[in-house]
């Protein structure tokens, strides 16, 4: 049976636009006509594919792929930029992508293939479900700065679950990122961590609601060297790609040009509060990307998707998991010792909440948004970003 005589080029495509995959046409066709003969899936993808048929233009796939580029610069390729656009609702196929990519920028393109190495180290791995393994590890390529980044992600979906950016690692406000994880889709059965002693609270909390586990046969925590932590581990080339160097080289060129005193302790504080803000804007970039993507090997296996199938993360009742205070009363009352504040550099105006509400409202009077900042970075102007940090230095300067 052909497809022309079952369903017109435009109905098609209007399906299509209203968000239709090719599987909901093939079923619809089915039921309509009462048989499967013709109107498969592949044969619909065909149609499509003889009549060019998609659910956009390619003017206005590029304009999505243009927004997208301005914002995240020249690091993502096909794959990347698909799970980008897929978090935001826009799904098409990697290879319109690719040539999308092509059109809009073809500089960035060719950018990606001469400078891209990849590089695998396959090592034995096992975790069967979402749920059953919680990595959870530390950033600090932007440590000199002030900034430091901690990706809790799952074994099994290599979804990236939360994610915290603070100017100096303390555990304090890692466990408060890691019970709002848990209060938010519950206590997975085992966390691994490297040997820092920044994640002492969440061992000890994932420790004293072992009970509530899925599995109670596991141990509820394992702390090793960090190379026996790679999955936590193969998400940082993919942060420093495609945000920490990029900030990290306008601070070093600031720093080249005397702008910046990393010496000076409000300097120090003012450009790790503004490099902290503008981070964080490209972590939640690249965190969506990341989890709507395809993984290496795993054409169809995204991680999103994988997360939402054979989920066994352990609902945990919100009135168990202690508050960041009872955690750390229960810590110390065990024997333990918290460094409560880390402080990077020094901030003139903490002791007034007004003058600190003030240099707030200056600031945004005579900046753009972090998120505006962080897609002029990442494109390669460096200019709204030194400004923000030079501005904010002068307004804490002013107030003080």
């Amino acid at each position: 049976m052909e497809m022309e005589k079952l369903i017109s080029v435009d109905e098609t495509r209007s399906l299509l636009k209203s968000g239709k995959s090719h599987r909901d046409i093939s079923v619809l066709l089915q039921s309509r006509y009462g048989s499967n003969y013709g109107v498969s899936e592949r044969s619909v993808r065909r149609f499509c594919d003889k009549y060019n048929i998609h659910r956009r233009t390619r003017d206005e796939l590029d304009a999505e792929v243009s927004k997208a580029v301005s914002e995240v610069g020249p690091s993502y390729g096909r794959k990347t930029m698909s799970g980008l656009l897929r978090a935001r609702g826009i799904r098409e196929g990697r290879y319109r992508i690719q040539e999308s990519l092509k059109r809009v920028n073809p500089t960035y393109h060719n950018r990606r293939r001469n400078d891209t190495v990849r590089q695998l180290n396959p090592v034995p791995y096992f975790s069967p479900y979402h749920g059953h393994k919680l990595h959870v590890d530390q950033n600090e390529k932007l440590v000199y700065f002030g900034v430091t980044h901690v990706l809790f992600s799952d074994g099994y979906s290599r979804k990236i679950v939360a994610h915290v950016t603070m100017p100096v690692k303390n555990p304090i406000i890692i466990y408060n990122a890691y019970r709002d994880l848990m209060l938010k889709e519950g206590l997975w059965d085992m966390v691994r961590v490297d040997m820092g002693r920044e994640f002492c609270l969440v061992l000890f909390i994932q420790s004293y609601l072992k009970q509530y586990r899925t599995n109670k046969i596991c141990p509820p925590y394992i702390q090793s060297r960090s190379a026996n932590n790679l999955p936590a581990e193969r998400k940082w080339p993919e942060v420093n790609q495609r945000f920490n160097y990029v900030i990290k080289g306008a601070l070093i060129e600031m720093q080249r040009r005397m702008l910046v005193n990393m010496m000076d302790d409000t300097h120090k504080f003012c450009v790790s509060f503004i490099s902290c803000a503008v981070a964080d804007v490209g972590m939640k970039r690249m965190v969506a990307a990341w989890n709507h993507h395809p993984l290496e090997g795993w054409q169809s296996r995204i991680p999103e998707n994988l997360a939402g199938t054979g989920n066994r993360v352990s609902n945990v009742p919100a009135n168990v998991v202690p508050t960041v205070d009872e955690a750390i009363q229960l810590y110390e009352q065990s024997g333990g010792n918290l460094t409560r504040y880390s402080y990077f550099g020094v901030d003139p105006l903490s002791t007034s909440e007004d003058k600190v509400k003030e240099r707030e409202q200056r600031f945004r009077q005579v900046n753009m948004t972090f998120e505006d900042i962080f897609s002029r970075l990442a494109n390669g102007d460096n200019a709204p970003f030194e400004h923000a940090v030079l501005t904010f230095i002068d307004i804490t300067r002013d107030l003080a």
